[in-house]
Formats: structure tokens, sequence, C-alpha cells
């Protein structure tokens, strides 16, 4: 029974989380948002993401950082 339990709470932390993050993702300005997206979930390079969206490498890896950074601000409960 208590192995029942560790599993459904288990998942239900993991769709907590899945759902923090969206909403998290929905206050990143579009730009930020598309860079995390592409890398994260389109498993893209950084090089890749910077020809797709026409924008140097290094704009691209500065978005990203600020955009994991808010992230983690967020879902942590701490304020933008």
């Amino acid at each position: 029974m208590d192995d029942i339990e560790n599993t459904v709470y288990l998942q239900a932390e993991d769709v907590t989380l899945k759902l923090d993050v969206e909403n998290a993702m929905k206050t990143l300005p579009l730009n930020e948002c598309q860079i995390v997206t592409l890398h994260i979930n389109g498993e893209l390079k950084f090089r890749e993401i910077s020809e797709i969206m026409s924008i140097s490498l290094g704009t691209v890896l500065w978005k990203y950082q600020k955009a994991i950074g808010k992230l983690h601000s967020i879902i942590s409960g701490g304020a933008l």
C-alpha cells in the first residue's frame, strides 16, 4: 500500500511541477519562450536556434540564460 501511495504522490508532484513550468513559461517574452522551447523540447543546438531565428548566437545564449533564471525564480517561489 505504501508503494502505491508513494507512486501516486510522485506522479502528482510531476503534474504540479509541469503545470508550474507551463505557467512560468507564459510569463516569458515570446522570443525567450521560443528559445527555451526549441532548445529543451526541440533538442536544437543554440547555433541552430540562432540560424532559425536569425539572431546572433551570443543573443540566443544570453536570452536563454536570462529565461532560465526567470523560470527558476518563478518556480522556486521568488518574484521577477
